[in-house]
């Protein structure tokens, strides 16, 4: 009996390339025989791309920026952005305040549209200075009168009657014996 020759391999070739997804294949061929072996190639490194922003950020929603591997697609990084929050304009006044009544003023964000509504405070009058409207006498009340400057709305206050301011003393009839 002859001894078996045993397999004489020759050198790996790729016979399929690695990705970063998958292993790759080498594979040796017996030269004597149809005998083959193979071995794995280690999966290569993802290759980043540029970070790209994917969702842009709203006045309320965050958005996303991400890095992505330019063979495969798998994200690699990924980063928040955050809400820009509303901008809102000067606001513009739907309605005025009166001096009993509060006002309303809106403001619309100069991205997305958003209002909100804000009031304003009622004014309250402007009195100013009385004017005496019925001099008081000495039995009866007067009456000052208050108008308000920018509604012509009145009221009135009572000036107390003056009383009587009575004189020195003096003799209108004198007396008798008797009377």
């Amino acid at each position: 009996a002859i001894e078996a020759l045993g397999h004489k391999m020759g050198a790996y070739h790729v016979t399929k390339e690695s990705t970063c997804t998958e292993e790759g294949v080498e594979t040796s061929e017996c030269e004597r025989c149809d005998h083959k072996e193979t071995k794995a190639i280690a999966k290569k490194a993802h290759t980043p791309g540029e970070a790209k922003v994917e969702k842009e950020p709203t006045c309320t929603e965050a958005g996303k920026k991400v890095t992505r591997c330019t063979v495969c697609g798998v994200v690699l990084e990924e980063e928040v952005i955050e809400a820009t929050g509303h901008t809102y304009d000067d606001g513009v006044v739907t309605k005025k305040a009166t001096c009993t009544e509060a006002g309303v003023k809106i403001y619309t964000c100069t991205k997305c549209h958003d209002t909100k509504t804000e009031a304003i405070e009622a004014l309250g009058h402007d009195y100013g200075e009385a004017k005496i409207t019925t001099e008081p006498t000495c039995t009866k009340a007067g009456v000052k009168t208050y108008t308000c400057a920018n509604c012509g709305e009145t009221k009135t206050e009572a000036i107390e009657a003056l009383g009587h301011k009575m004189g020195a003393y003096h003799v209108t009839k004198e007396a008798t014996c008797t009377e």
